[in-house]
């Protein structure tokens, strides 16, 4: 099979598209025939390390899969051949076939295309449990969201101005052209930080106002000294990435101002009745609302594919087709 193998930690030149053999599903696995692999943020940080080091090199990379069930495993129940499945899985994704654990698949709702419900599997349930599980926005609450045009961050704009009620958007990008997107998704106010300081800009749109009620950031690095100064008194801070690097936290910095800090990861909401809302939720999504094109990279452009997302140069979700 065709596979794109990452030979070592680091840059995007480490990767080799090669012919290797596809391992036979075990009692309790699945082989899955990739057409679509999702492409997200920590697929960058694997390659480069930042999560540890704790791959035997060469190794196939990829945590999102779309395809067709070709082999089941003998102690397999609830799958057959033919199926149409997604799978969340720490590596292999990559590849023309992917044996997965069968705990780790799921059906895909009859007549979404694969490709599109990449975009949507983990980005609308993490969005969901941003919006509502984690975050719990109320009515009339004003939302700073960074990297608006982003895989999650696009997610939290449609739900929120899809289903919210009367919520203001400050959407954040680094792209005029991502901010297109934003205004055609209801973002209210759109702010490109790479020309501007956007604290400044938003301080100027509400008459030196902190108006902000809640911060959803997903980028860390510099913007953890700038947000506190337009988030509001008693206002809500949610940090869940750190694509803009790893800064440290002055806590007490914002102890005056009674400002909620609350890092967010998905991980703990697995499996608790929050959780399955937000999935159950993603499901009747895909099947009623009107969904996002994502942008698609074929397999042997898997190394630019990661530089360009590395880089801001892309919006919404990347998906590798196989």
């Amino acid at each position: 099979m065709k596979a794109a193998l990452l030979l070592d930690y680091g840059p995007v030149e480490n990767f080799r598209i090669v012919d290797i053999a596809p391992r036979d599903p075990g009692p309790k696995e699945v082989m899955i025939k990739v057409q679509y692999a999702g492409l997200r943020w920590p697929d960058i940080m694997v390659r480069r390390g930042d999560l540890g080091r704790r791959h035997t090199k060469p190794w196939v990379p990829g945590m999102e899969a779309f395809g067709i069930i070709e082999k089941v495993g003998s102690e397999v129940k609830d799958f057959e051949p033919g199926q149409s499945v997604i799978s969340m899985i720490a590596e292999g994704s990559f590849a023309e076939y992917l044996t997965a654990p069968a705990n780790l698949i799921n059906k895909v709702p009859e007549g979404v295309r694969g490709d599109q419900m990449l975009c949507y599997a983990v980005n609308m349930v993490v969005a969901h449990l941003l919006v509502y599980g984690w975050g719990k926005i109320q009515p009339g609450e004003t939302i700073l969201l960074h990297t608006a045009a982003g895989g999650v961050g696009h997610m939290v704009l449609q739900l929120i101005k899809r289903r919210g009620t009367d919520n203001k958007v400050i959407a954040l990008s680094s792209r005029d052209e991502k901010l297109d997107l934003c205004r055609a998704e209801g973002a209210d106010y759109c702010i490109n930080y790479k020309k501007t300081d956007y604290v400044r800009e938003i301080l100027n749109l509400f008459e030196n106002k902190r108006v902000v009620d809640i911060s959803l950031n997903g980028v860390g690095g510099d913007t953890l000294k700038k947000d506190r100064q337009v988030i509001r008194p008693l206002g809500r801070w949610i940090l869940y990435g750190v694509i803009g690097g790893v800064q440290p936290l002055d806590v007490y910095a914002h102890s005056y101002d009674s400002i909620t800090i609350m890092p967010f990861s998905m991980i703990p909401f697995i499996g608790t009745e929050i959780h399955r809302k937000a999935v159950q939720f993603m499901h009747e999504w895909v099947t009623t609302e009107k969904l996002i094109e994502p942008t698609v990279y074929p397999l042997e452009e898997i190394g630019k594919a990661q530089d360009d997302m590395e880089h801001g140069r892309t919006s919404g979700k990347i998906v590798i087709k196989i």
